[in-house]
């Protein structure tokens, strides 16, 4: 008899290996979509709960990302405050980057997407 893969709570059926991801399906017919540098903490032997699964996935990105922070020895306290200013930079800089995306997939800024635009892509999708 096999043993069981787990994604959080749910049971790995199938993997496909695409580049540098790896697409679970699980239990339920829903699929993952994982990078492969998280795959050894993205699987378990037994049932995780979702927020001991969300801890264990990011554990390794917030280790690089401290990393890089000890890297450039940055000022993490007032008066500098280096940290903070760093991650809401970090932050902004994502969001920035997301809404261009937004509004290059919709042909529209994030704000002015429309159920019609999400449905006109899904149909899009469906047809290739």
């Amino acid at each position: 008899m096999s043993k069981n893969s787990y994604y959080g709570p749910k049971i790995v059926v199938a993997r496909e290996d695409v580049g540098d991801d790896m697409i679970f399906t699980l239990d339920d017919e829903s699929k993952e979509k994982v990078n492969k540098l998280l795959v050894d903490v993205a699987l378990s032997d037994k049932p995780v709960d979702l927020t001991a699964h969300r801890n264990a996935m990011m554990k390794p990105v917030v280790k690089e990302v401290l990393e890089v922070l000890l890297k450039y020895n940055i000022h993490p306290f007032a008066p500098k405050g280096e940290l903070g200013y760093v991650l809401e930079t970090v932050k902004a800089s994502f969001f920035e980057n997301y809404s261009k995306a937004i509004e290059k997939s919709f042909g529209v800024k994030e704000a002015e997407v429309r159920l019609s635009d999400i449905d006109k892509i899904l149909k899009d999708e469906v047809r290739s």
